[in-house]
């Protein structure tokens, strides 16, 4: 997992609508918040996303976009987004760069749960992992966001890594 203080390496990666997103394009207008889950419609999957569905007003009052990232296919995603009304972009990993270059581990076969909170300047300023608690995820990357006050220079604040569980 990349350490809160680290700036965050850009890609570019396509949508659910294959339309390509480019974290550099986004950095400098909102706060980024960026979750890599293991897999569309996995049980604690789905819990996630939909926790961040559920409270995504609280994030768009915060000036905060949401990206989640695995490595399904776009297809996969436009499904995905579909079956659970997800109002934000999922975007398609397909060979793990991305993954690999934000140190989202895998653990034993399931690619790993982790969030990222990025501060208008495109440094990251909170990183959690968590594989047991999807939910977790979006509750920790409220505080956060709403914590970064906007322009906020402040030391970047890091919840750790917490249990690694399976899934």
């Amino acid at each position: 997992m990349l350490s809160p203080g680290t700036q965050a390496p850009d890609f570019s990666l396509p949508n659910q609508l294959g339309q390509d997103v480019t974290l550099s394009e986004l950095v400098g207008q909102r706060t980024i918040v960026l979750f890599f889950y293991p897999k569309d419609a996995g049980q604690k999957d789905t819990l996630e996303a939909c926790a961040f569905r559920d409270n995504f007003k609280s994030f768009e009052d915060a000036q905060a976009v949401l990206l989640g990232i695995s490595s399904d296919s776009v297809a996969s995603h436009r499904s995905f987004s579909a079956a659970n009304h997800l109002p934000f972009m999922i975007l398609s990993d397909a060979d793990n760069a991305v993954r690999k270059a934000y140190h989202a581990r895998r653990l034993l076969i399931f690619s790993g749960r982790v969030t990222y909170v990025i501060d208008k300047q495109g440094v990251i300023r909170f990183a959690y992992s968590d594989m047991s608690h999807p939910r977790e995820h979006m509750e920790q990357a409220l505080k956060a966001v709403l914590e970064l006050a906007p322009g906020d220079e402040t030391e970047p604040t890091e919840d750790g890594e917490k249990a690694s569980g399976s899934e």
